[in-house]
């Protein structure tokens, strides 16, 4: 009877430690699939940028020409620095920028704001958001915090529309 039961125990044990691994990989494998993405999101939003600047076009003169003066920029990584150089190198003001890394970003000449402190009185009129994979989870949390009349575009879209 021992033995028997040490078989099924063995057997039990082998089984949930097999379904385990197999929920761990799983979630590693959604993980690894998820950043495969957003990084092929950014080699083509890259590519569509470069593909503008060599038809010497560029963000900063679509942006003018749509009216807008007062700049925000909602995500500070790779793709919202160089949009941040552009435009400043473009002549336009950037107000601020929003990451929710505010607090270990350090770019010279921006005043950066972490998502909880957005208010109503932060005095832009349209934000681009450069954070490609959440943009309608951003544009909500903006759009609930800030007056209306601010236009919230995504990179994506104006490289897209250039």
């Amino acid at each position: 009877m021992n033995i028997s039961f040490s078989i099924v125990s063995l057997i039990i044990g082998v089984l949930i430690g097999c379904l385990y691994m197999k929920k761990i990989l799983i979630n590693r494998i959604v993980f690894w699939k998820q950043m495969s993405d957003k990084h092929l999101l950014l080699f083509e939003l890259s590519n569509k940028w470069i593909e503008i600047h060599q038809k010497n076009k560029n963000i900063s003169e679509y942006i003018r020409n749509m009216g807008y003066c007062q700049i925000g920029i909602y995500g500070l990584s790779y793709l919202g620095q160089r949009l941040f150089e552009e435009l400043t190198d473009g002549g336009l003001e950037v107000v601020c920028g929003f990451d929710r890394r505010a607090d270990s970003i350090n770019i010279p000449g921006l005043s950066i704001i972490s998502p909880d402190n957005i208010h109503k009185n932060i005095d832009v009129n349209i934000i681009i958001v450069t954070s490609i994979m959440q943009y309608e989870k951003i544009r909500n949390i903006i759009s609930d915090r800030m007056n209306k009349r601010v236009k919230i575009i995504s990179l994506e879209s104006i490289l897209y529309n250039i």
